[in-house]
């Protein structure tokens, strides 16, 4: 990966996890609040869902119901450093909730 490219996937990283405000959390985290792991956000693609930026580029928005309710999530894996500090105070990667879309 150039570092071009790295830049902008750590910056497209970084948007989705502003936009998943709160719902940013450790895996663990997320499957003590009951959520359904679906791999990598790249893998959550694959299987149709998608991250709250992507939903709104795809212009399918995440409604605050659809958000508070979000129960599915995905994990951003990627080289750019980020990482949230888990209640265990270790470092972790990011989960961000993803929702199910049909793409048009």
């Amino acid at each position: 990966m150039s570092s071009v490219e790295s830049i902008i996937a750590d910056r497209t990283a970084r948007k989705d996890m502003r936009m998943s405000g709160n719902l940013v959390m450790t895996k663990d985290e997320w499957l003590v609040r009951g959520g359904e792991y679906r791999g990598s956000v790249w893998n959550a693609n694959e299987n149709g869902y998608f991250t709250v930026r992507q939903c709104e580029k795809m212009g399918q928005s995440v409604s605050l119901e659809e958000l508070d309710a979000a129960k599915d999530f995905a994990m951003i894996k990627n080289h750019g450093g980020n990482y949230i500090k888990g209640p265990d105070g270790i470092r972790h990667c990011a989960c961000v909730p993803v929702f199910y879309r049909v793409r048009k």
